[in-house]
């Protein structure tokens, strides 16, 4: 009895220094001590020490040590007895909802989907079976099972008052409606102004927002229209009723629907840069490298691309500080993107691209250590390394292969740039049946979704190689040719309005090119000049050495090889 009053005794002395915020690591040690001595305890002290190991299994969840709490979870069960659900239903399910969280972190994804079967009876709440359902959400979608991963969570938000159609039309009313109510809000408040919003304090909100942003995934791989639905509902919920945790996310996020499906880059801009002052303000260092990452992805159409590039550095930077391995991995995916397309040395993006490949390989992130592969392929065939000056192909490198494999893994980003790549070498080697090919297969999707700044980079290439086509075509063939080389010609011309920085000597060249096409030297001397300068200004030596070279073959075509 002696002994167990003392264990009391510490428990207690536990609790108020965690109240203090004393504990720090020690927590882990001291309850570790505790648990092996549950038999002497009471029934309230065993219930406290349950309540200690799971705040000590949340902190080793936090830090990625998954089967450190899932060791800690166990010993809070076991501190509860067979009789848990009756005795203290409450902190029952938070230990079992919680080790079903670190099941499916560890990798343990059936052993977590079972024990969701079987805390589901016992959610006695509407904020308890929300928590329960978005798990199943992320569950079903890291197995891949994106049609249960919308079934559930659907079921989940009906269930809260909020419904999803699935037929896209009625999504697309839906995101406009949703878009105006947006408007509506913003007019009354600006967004600068909801930084210092109150934090969101209703639990059964705060489910739904954590629910509607494990939906984003899984609705995007399949479901364009009701991924622009959940983004665009987050969105108004987060404006409406405060911020959660995740809200930076929700804002970052739905810049980046504003640049891509909107085309409102000033209005991105704008979200991209509060979601990252609202982070700070929330102190959530956790977040802040796909914050940064996200809004990178669309900053080229409103920053200079050598800024762009230092925010998805400092995003590098971040998710190494963080332990958040995805985000990280496709910040170096950019980073070399952005370099090879500003000329940057190619000796130092090789060793760079070497260097940020052995990272990524190390966290398995396998669309990014493709997608770096490429870039890695890309440079070396301009360093005259592979087995032929327009192929990415090397003795360890098999082009055919690699697309196999990207088609097969649904590497949709990878197989993208790898077709930008091999773009930009069929235009530099004069490959027109090459560009061609390229052009049919990856050009529709590709131009469907101008986003990334790699997809920008196809459609320059794309429209200088239609040109070139058009050239070499029959005179009655050349309209068609136009009219296909408008398709990537025209956006151009929108984002050197949106950013002149990145894109105004991409559209001065094409824009030359056109000109040249219709047999006005005149105009195409003037927009030649005006793409060599812009890019020089610009900083984008591959371009400008890339004006160069085709505003040389124009005038020697006329004879003025001088």
């Amino acid at each position: 009895m002696l002994r167990s009053t003392a264990l009391l005794a510490v428990l207690s002395l536990l609790a108020r220094a965690y109240a203090h915020g004393q504990l720090h690591e020690a927590l882990f040690d001291i309850v570790t001590h505790l648990n092996a001595a549950i038999p002497l305890l009471a029934p309230g002290e065993q219930s406290e020490l349950a309540e200690l190991d799971l705040l000590a299994a949340r902190r080793a969840k936090a830090t990625a040590a998954y089967e450190s709490a899932l060791t800690l979870l166990a010993a809070g069960l076991a501190a509860l007895g067979h009789d848990a659900w009756r005795r203290e239903p409450a902190l029952a399910f938070d230990l079992h909802a919680e080790q079903a969280e670190c099941e499916y972190l560890s990798g343990a994804l059936d052993r977590a989907l079972a024990r969701l079967e079987h805390i589901e009876p016992h959610a006695a709440t509407s904020v308890h079976r929300l928590q329960l359902i978005d798990l199943r959400v992320v569950l079903h979608a890291s197995m891949g099972n994106t049609r249960a991963a919308l079934q559930a969570g659907r079921l989940g938000l009906a269930a809260a008052g909020i419904e999803l159609p699935e037929d896209p039309t009625a999504c697309r009313l839906a995101v406009a409606d949703e878009l105006a109510r947006i408007d509506h809000l913003l007019a009354r408040t600006p967004l600068a102004a909801l930084v210092d919003a109150p934090p969101l304090r209703d639990p059964a909100m705060r489910g739904v927002l954590k629910l509607l942003a494990d939906m984003l995934a899984p609705a995007n791989l399949t479901h364009p229209d009701l991924y622009a639905l959940i983004n665009t509902t987050q969105a108004r919920l987060s404006i409406e009723h405060g911020h959660t945790d995740i809200s930076a996310y929700t804002y970052v996020v739905y810049g980046f629907f504003l640049a891509t499906v909107l085309r409102q880059y000033p209005q991105a801009d704008q979200f991209g840069r509060f979601a990252l002052e609202l982070n700070d303000r929330l102190d959530n260092p956790a977040l802040r490298c796909r914050l940064r990452f996200v809004y990178a992805t669309y900053s080229h159409f409103t920053r200079p691309l050598r800024s762009v590039l230092a925010e998805f550095s400092a995003a590098l930077d971040d998710g190494r500080e963080a332990g958040d391995h995805i985000y990280s991995a496709s910040a170096c995916s950019h980073i070399l993107i952005s370099r090879i397309s500003l000329g940057d040395p190619l000796a130092e993006v090789h060793e760079q691209a070497d260097r940020l490949l052995a990272l990524t390989q190390r966290t398995r992130v396998s669309s990014a250590a493709a997608t770096q592969t490429v870039a890695r392929q890309l440079v070396s065939a301009l360093r005259g390394r592979n087995l032929a000056p327009h192929s990415l192909a090397d003795e360890h490198f098999d082009e055919h292969a690699f697309v196999a494999r990207c088609e097969r893994s649904g590497m949709t980003f990878a197989l993208r740039w790898y077709a930008t790549a091999s773009l930009l070498l069929a235009l530099l080697f004069d490959r027109g049946a090459d560009a061609r090919a390229l052009i049919d297969r990856f050009g529709p999707p590709i131009a469907g979704n101008f986003g990334f700044y790699f997809t920008t980079e196809f459609a320059f290439l794309a429209a200088l190689a239609l040109a070139r086509l058009a050239a070499d075509a029959p005179p009655d063939e050349r309209p068609a040719r136009l009219a296909e080389l408008a398709t990537y010609a025209d956006p151009l011309a929108a984002w050197a309005l949106a950013c002149p920085a990145n894109f105004a000597h991409r559209a001065a060249l094409v824009a030359a090119e056109r000109a040249a096409l219709t047999g006005d030297d005149a105009a195409a001397i003037t927009a030649y000049d005006a793409a060599l300068e812009a890019a020089r200004a610009a900083g984008f030596v591959a371009h400008e050495a890339l004006t160069c070279e085709l505003a040389a073959r124009f005038h020697r075509q006329r004879g003025r090889a001088g």
